[in-house]
């Protein structure tokens, strides 16, 4: 039997290195900061947040959240009438539970159905397709919270809420999981050390958020005289390269350089205790991030949110206040509902387990649509055009709002500390009147090592 060799070793080969730790503290995630109420105060101070009433919205904003929120007079009476000829054909292609779905919702919002619908239309009828989705999505919600295991958020998700957007959804971009980059901290606050870990995230991922139809806005640019590219070209917006990071809310750049505009950001939470609170501020990152977006390019437009947590949703609306080349002021104000006093709910609430409020939800959701391939588009429009005449016609420099680069805690405390510790020096020196004695060098003495072995007497012949 062949022996095998022992390995060796080499004992002369050094150590391993250790890592050694990064002196700068690691950068908090958006969902740590929305987590604890210090650290989102720390953060949306420097954004310039502030939480407003709903009645706080300037008049110019104010009509457009109210066709947002409007969601009465929408679907036909005909629809709960059985003595109309369409409730005659619902019943021979829908199910009893589904006329059920329609007739209970009718019993408790009658003002959302209106004889002034046609049923017959072409739209009405897509819309009544639509519509199924969400009586299936209510009937899975049902299902989910009678059984007797914990819910999951992507349970809800999958089952519920993505079913209502889906079907909500026509007309403008709908993008799930898209990374935002967070604005550049207000120029006027200084970063401390404390600051530093919490004003260094970079980036929040919303859960969904609808986006302005791209090929509605392409026109601005596609072309070489488009508004895009003359802004590039502009000594006054920086590099081209920097404006156009600048054009886009998104961390990752459209395979074209683009405008894009968000008009809406969804955010999904666990069913906990705390689930709205942090839904809602970790919603305002993302939603601050596009209103401080439409700002540099002077686009004057509210930017609506949606919260979804254990089947129940709320709403709120995000605007900007302030100069064009200012960083502005970012208002937040919850949706306390059209018919509730403001000075009691904080938050209008649907429950989509109840059929009018699910329903109220999907027409929700199509508002929200609409304005962002409607009239958002038209806010866009004016707003670059005006962007351009004050960097082009006017020579007003381009305020950048996006975040680039490395943040780095402010120096002037250490620079402080430097100088008094100089100053101390310098005073310790010109107090001292005696002069130190010198320190006297004493020979080094070496002792001889005697050999382990002794000589040899051993010569040769």
């Amino acid at each position: 039997m062949a022996r095998t060799s022992k390995p060796v070793y080499d004992t002369d080969s050094p150590p391993k290195k250790r890592a050694v730790k990064s002196a700068t503290p690691r950068a908090l995630s958006a969902s740590e900061i929305a987590r604890n109420p210090s650290h989102f105060e720390t953060w949306s101070s420097f954004q310039g947040c502030e939480i407003a009433a709903y009645s706080d919205l300037p008049d110019v904003l104010s009509q457009t959240a109210v066709d947002v929120f409007d969601t009465f007079a929408r679907l036909p009476r005909a629809w709960v009438d059985a003595t109309s000829a369409q409730y005659g054909s619902m019943q021979s292609t829908c199910s009893s539970e589904c006329l059920n779905f329609f007739g209970a919702a009718y019993e408790a919002c009658p003002d959302m159905f209106s004889d002034d619908v046609d049923p017959s239309t072409a739209s009405s009828l897509r819309l009544f397709d639509d519509l199924r989705c969400v009586f299936v999505a209510h009937e899975r919600l049902l299902k989910l919270q009678s059984s007797e295991g914990a819910v999951s958020e992507a349970s809800m998700v999958a089952n519920v809420y993505e079913v209502i957007r889906s079907s909500a959804v026509s007309t403008s971009s709908y993008r799930a999981k898209c990374p935002v980059t967070l604005a550049q901290p207000m120029e006027r606050l200084t970063i401390t050390p404390d600051s530093l870990r919490i004003l260094s995230a970079a980036t929040v991922i919303p859960d969904a958020a609808l986006f302005v139809p791209a090929l509605s806005i392409r026109d601005l640019s596609h072309s070489t005289t488009s508004a895009l590219k003359t802004l590039k070209r502009s000594p006054r917006t920086g590099k081209p390269a920097a404006f156009s990071g600048q054009a886009t809310p998104c961390t990752q750049l459209p395979a074209l350089p683009a405008f894009e505009f968000i008009a809406s950001v969804w955010e999904d939470k666990k069913p906990t205790q705390t689930a709205v609170e942090d839904a809602y501020r970790q919603n305002r990152m993302s939603t601050t991030a596009a209103v401080r977006h439409l700002h540099a390019m002077h686009v004057h437009a509210p930017v609506f949110g949606l919260l979804w947590a254990d089947g129940t949703v709320r709403a709120h609306v995000d605007w900007a206040t302030g100069d064009w080349d200012a960083s502005p002021t970012v208002q937040s104000a919850p949706y306390p509902g059209a018919q509730l006093s403001q000075g009691v709910h904080l938050f209008q609430e649907w429950k989509l387990k109840n059929p009018a409020d699910a329903l109220a939800v999907f027409l929700l959701v199509r508002n929200i649509d609409a304005y962002a391939s409607g009239a958002l588009v038209q806010r866009v429009r004016a707003g670059v055009q005006d962007l351009v005449e004050s960097v082009i016609d006017q020579s007003i420099p381009f305020h950048p709002w996006k975040r680039v680069g490395k943040l780095v805690a402010s120096q002037r405390k250490v620079l402080g500390n430097i100088n008094a510790v100089e100053s101390a020096k310098e005073n310790t020196t010109e107090q001292s009147s005696v002069e130190p004695e010198p320190v006297k060098r004493t020979k080094r003495t070496t002792t001889r090592r005697r050999r382990s072995t002794p000589r040899s007497s051993y010569s040769p012949a």
